[in-house]
């Protein structure tokens, strides 16, 4: 479990873009974004960020596609505006959602929508959400083929280090979004 807790680690966001992500959460809670909208954008800013830590080792990417991509998971959220999606993992740029679940894909639950943005915004790590039971995972070796192989190529030194460009991907994609 730790391997993929490493794996979900976010930057610390700016203030202007957590004040930017509260919004675009308070629309997901108030159901104005869709669970599938969501998923989304919560996967691809994940695996777009790849790209931007292994931007200068073309074979590093070339691995976590053959590795991490072509596979399913679901995304599910508790709480106000409860959502369950399938997502595919199609490429790093394609990231298909269909809203009918796929119960047969490994699953992380979150208890609410708030957890999410806990995450991504650094104030939790995906490990801690997941001891404080905030967080579930079903079938964790089925998710452990996706996020394995990027953990093996030790990310965490590399985002820090690309810190500016993951805020103004973050930023893009909310704008993209409307945020």
């Amino acid at each position: 479990m730790t391997n993929l807790a490493v794996s979900m680690t976010f930057n610390e966001l700016t203030p202007e873009l957590r004040e930017r992500g509260i919004q675009f959460f308070q629309a997901i809670e108030n159901g104005s974004i869709t669970g599938a909208t969501a998923a989304q954008f919560f996967f691809r800013y994940f695996f777009q960020r790849l790209r931007l830590m292994f931007q200068d080792e073309p074979d590093k990417l070339d691995y976590i596609a053959s590795e991490s991509m072509n596979r399913k998971c679901m995304l599910a959220v508790k709480g106000k505006n409860a959502f369950q999606v399938t997502v595919f993992l199609k490429n790093f740029d394609e990231i298909p959602v269909d809203e009918t679940p796929d119960y047969k894909a490994p699953k992380i639950t979150f208890d609410n929508i708030w957890t999410v943005f806990a995450v991504i915004a650094s104030d939790t790590s995906l490990m801690q959400a997941i001891l404080d039971k905030r967080v579930k995972i079903d079938k964790m070796a089925a998710l452990a083929m996706i996020f394995l192989p990027i953990e093996a190529l030790n990310p965490k030194d590399r985002l820090l280090q690309v810190k500016e460009q993951d805020m103004e991907l973050l930023s893009q994609i909310l704008a993209e979004l409307g945020f």
